[in-house]
């Protein structure tokens, strides 16, 4: 999603802005090993619209899926899907 060089901007889901998203993430932060995979990244998705995640192969999008699933946690920023913080959120919880 990311360049390691760069701080991402605010996404907003098909352009528009959000009112109340179903997905929202704030400056977001996920790294592994010495390899920045987001610095910053702010997103909002749109409840009952389509968004694409879209980008070539190792940039992320897989990995900003388990972050929206609860399957890896942030090292910081915060990750929240219908008013729920993810990485708080319990195995029952997310499954």
């Amino acid at each position: 999603m990311t360049n390691p060089d760069t701080k991402t901007e605010r996404y907003e889901s098909a352009g528009e802005p959000v009112d109340e998203p179903l997905v929202q993430i704030r400056d977001l932060v996920y790294c592994r090993g010495e390899r920045t995979i987001f610095d910053g990244m702010d997103i909002n998705i749109a409840r009952g619209k389509l968004t694409a995640i879209m980008g070539p192969s190792g940039t992320g999008k897989t990995t900003l899926l388990r972050l929206i699933g609860g399957q890896l946690r942030p090292d910081a920023g915060t990750v929240h899907v219908d008013g729920q913080s993810v990485p708080e959120l319990g195995y029952r919880a997310l499954y």
